[in-house]
């Protein structure tokens, strides 16, 4: 096998975050913004794995980008994987996000580093690589967001003093999932595959006026420290639509940084890091399973439909707006309900891709995933190390289960996803379906 590796730093010198529903602007950084690549070859075949610090990539952005790295490595687009980490502190797009505007000229520049660590990846493979894996697990940094109330009502991220809690709606996938590589001996890089959203910075705290890659990015800075400046750290974010890093069903700090107006960031990425070193100490299994290969996997999955009631509600509140100040998250929603009501198609097009790497089975999927979907993906895998991967390949906004979409959650009706009913199951059978394939 060969294998090759880069990391490219973009961090604007200032502009928007569009990781809020207000605008902040940054100036300067508390962490760097980075494009971290790997590329594998193996018997004529291969894959290039890119983890950026990004909110998301809707999917025309994504595909700018992949075909960018097609174009210079003459590989097919779906050979590329481009996942976004999803901090809420990253650069802004090529088209307005809620209240932040869009600022192309960042964009192209953001795309066109990205593209490069891509190709500077591909380049760089040589041979005399070693897998090994490794699996942890990690709870203290992990709940599911979205709670049952003891009225029976369903909240997302209720807070920690204004309802009675009976339980949360799901549990988290607490597996940490490890590769490391090594190059002749030495460790040239480690991929993690973990699911919590990164959106811990506080902002009664932490101003939210720096870019700054979250807990990710504290995670990987310690691992450096750890193993070396020159190691790559890639992070595919698991499925984590639900949760995050508030135990609000215990009203708690008991995990050392589950208050309010704590500063989490360096605390989880800190912590993340420990885990995994230990895991790494206490020794990966290194393998001798060099595959690589690649399986795109296009689903027709029911499109999401705007119900009377949506439309409804939509209408009250943008006639309450022309009179009263409007709740920012409502008002974007019922505006999303107006525009796209009318001539709905039935279905559309959600492509899931497998991407293996010797003993790693990754499935990417272009949309930010309930946790219910990573967990489903295991346990119908063949692969004993499964790699599920959100906001990969583009952007189909939330993909959530038919129940929630029906329960009045936040995700439920703001959720700018547009899969309908019996998507998520589709798009779960889809990756087991990849995943087999690649086995």
């Amino acid at each position: 096998m060969k294998a090759g590796f880069a990391e490219i730093e973009y961090t604007p010198n200032e502009g928007f975050m569009p990781g809020e529903f207000q605008a902040y602007y940054a100036k300067g950084a508390y962490t760097p913004l980075q494009a971290n690549a790997a590329a594998f070859e193996q018997n004529g075949e291969t894959v290039i794995l890119i983890s950026a610090d990004h909110l998301l990539f809707h999917t025309a952005y994504a595909n700018r980008i992949r075909e960018g790295v097609a174009e210079k490595t003459g590989l097919p687009k779906k050979n590329v994987l481009l996942a976004a980490t999803h901090t809420h502190m990253g650069p802004s797009y090529d088209k307005p996000c809620w209240k932040s505007p869009a600022e192309p000229e960042i964009a192209e520049v953001v795309a066109n580093r990205i593209i490069a660590a891509g190709a500077k990846a591909f380049e760089n493979m040589q041979e005399g690589v070693t897998l090994a894996t490794a699996t942890a697990e990690e709870k203290r940094f992990s709940f599911v967001r979205d709670v049952v109330l003891k009225d029976g009502r369903i909240k997302t991220n209720p807070g920690f003093d204004k309802y009675e809690i009976e339980r949360t709606c799901d549990v988290p996938d607490h597996q940490i999932e490890l590769m490391r590589v090594q190059q002749n001996g030495k460790t040239v890089a480690i991929m993690i595959n973990f699911a919590n959203h990164p959106d811990s910075n506080n902002s009664k705290t932490r101003p939210r006026n720096k870019f700054c890659a979250d807990w990710p990015g504290f995670m990987r800075i310690a691992l450096k420290q750890k193993y070396g400046e020159d190691v790559v750290v890639l992070f595919f974010n698991g499925c984590c639509g639900d949760v995050n890093h508030w135990d609000f069903l215990h009203k708690t700090c008991r995990t050392l940084h589950c208050a309010p107006d704590a500063v989490t960031p360096e605390v989880i990425g800190n912590g993340m890091a420990d885990t995994i070193i230990k895991a790494i100490e206490a020794g990966c299994e290194t393998t001798d399973d060099n595959t690589v290969s690649v399986f795109e996997n296009p689903l027709t999955v029911k499109r999401r439909q705007i119900t009377d009631a949506e439309r409804a509600w939509a209408a009250e509140v943008l006639e309450r707006a022309k009179t009263e100040y409007p709740v920012i998250w409502e008002y974007g929603t019922a505006m999303a309900y107006v525009t796209t009501c009318e001539n709905v198609p039935e279905t559309e097009t959600f492509t899931v891709t497998g991407y293996r790497v010797g003993p790693w089975g990754m499935i990417a999927m272009p949309g930010e995933m309930y946790t219910a979907v990573g967990r489903s993906i295991k346990e119908g895998s063949p692969f004993t190390h499964t790699v599920p991967v959100e906001l990969a390949n583009g952007h189909h906004g939330y993909v959530i289960p038919d129940s929630v979409r029906e329960n009045g959650s936040y995700e439920g009706r703001f959720s700018s996803g547009t899969t309908g009913f019996g998507a998520m199951d589709a798009i779960v059978q889809g990756g087991i379906e990849a995943l087999k394939k690649l086995y």
